[in-house]
């Protein structure tokens, strides 16, 4: 019993927080029906509302965050979430005081946004000086920023999610790396992304002026606005996933090979882990026998290599998905350089795995 103590003490203050929260919102319905029967309802409704908009978050921070159980900057969505939740539980007709306490929120997460963005900073700043970051890329600089503030999951599709804005909107005048092959490989220009890509964005175009007058003609525009916005964002992600594409390449080092495919997936592989690279013809590609684990990581378009390691090797995809792999089939523009020079790096073989 005394084994399990400190897994107890761990999980109090958590457990602690939902018992307080889930009876105070419980509260707050009981007392709904109340609102609008008596004659003090806007002082019932206003004491509602700072329960909820106010004292949620309070609970929070007392029971979490104080204790540095998670981070401050958690306060912001639970702070927006309590609102939400304000604006649900109290009747409309009764909401007079979320308009006054709407200003409470405004300013806390505009400081959410700025605490993020000056962390990213900070990290930027490290990546310049060659400090503890060492060379990161934005996409890995935004992770390191995010992870400081934000608990992993959290972290994770928060970077994945700048990274994208950060390629679609502020990545067009700068220039690509310099670093060409035999050191560093594109991954879709041979594959035809370019046109596929040229053709999701007609269609997105399309689209969106169609559903939107559609919409607001024969429904709500309400409904119009949140559909365009949707495929507005869609666009963002096909222009950020293609400018990715073009930042984010492939890179063979002296003890390793950095794969990288945009931001869909990122892997790093020591040159000694790779049992074998093999070509693969379309028919091959489409037809061999899928080994467990295996991932495929192309822009578009069928794999033109199957890469083969020893030991396993933790891939990171979309959101911070990861995927352990032994087996992975690529496509490498120049891809009969690529395997010249991988060939290259790769110690050779111990008599031991000769033998074998």
């Amino acid at each position: 019993m005394t084994l399990q103590l400190p897994a107890l003490r761990r999980q109090a203050l958590p457990l602690a927080f939902l018992l307080s929260a889930a009876a105070l919102v419980t509260a707050q319905f009981l007392i709904r029906p109340w609102v609008g029967r008596i004659e003090e309802s806007e002082i019932l409704a206003l004491g509602m509302a700072l329960d909820l908009v106010v004292g949620l978050p309070a609970l929070y921070y007392l029971l979490l965050v104080r204790p540095r159980r998670v981070p401050p900057l958690t306060l912001v969505p639970v702070a927006l979430l309590s609102f939400l939740l304000a604006s649900r539980i109290l009747p409309q007709a009764h909401q007079g005081a979320l308009d006054a306490l709407r200003w409470l929120v405004v300013p806390l997460e505009l400081g959410g946004l700025g605490w993020i963005a000056y962390q990213a900073r900070r990290v930027v700043s490290e990546v310049r000086r060659g400090g503890e970051t060492g060379d990161l890329d934005v996409p890995e600089a935004l992770q390191v920023a995010a992870a400081r503030i934000l608990p992993a999951p959290a972290a994770r599709i928060l970077a994945y999610e700048a990274s994208i804005l950060y390629f679609a909107l502020l990545a067009w005048r700068r220039r690509p790396p310099e670093d060409a092959p035999p050191r560093a490989f594109t991954v879709y220009r041979e594959s035809g992304y370019i046109a596929v890509v040229l053709g999701l964005l007609i269609a997105v175009v399309v689209e969106l002026v169609a559903i939107h007058v559609l919409l607001t003609r024969f429904w709500s525009p309400t409904a119009a606005w949140v559909a365009s916005a949707l495929s507005l964002y869609g666009l963002l992600w096909i222009l950020g996933d293609l400018q990715a594409l073009r930042h984010r390449r492939t890179r063979l080092g002296t003890h390793h090979l950095d794969l990288r495919v945009g931001l869909r997936w990122q892997a790093k592989i020591p040159n000694e882990d790779i049992e074998s690279l093999r070509s693969l013809s379309f028919l091959e590609a489409s037809k061999a026998e899928r080994p467990p684990g295996l991932l495929e990581a192309v822009a578009a378009g069928s794999p033109r290599f199957e890469l083969r390691l020893r030991r396993p090797v933790t891939a990171v995809g979309p959101y911070g998905f990861t995927k352990e792999t032994t087996c992975l089939r690529i496509s490498v523009d120049h891809g009969d350089l690529f395997a010249r020079r991988l060939e290259e790096l790769r110690p050779a073989p111990s008599e031991g795995d000769e033998s074998a």
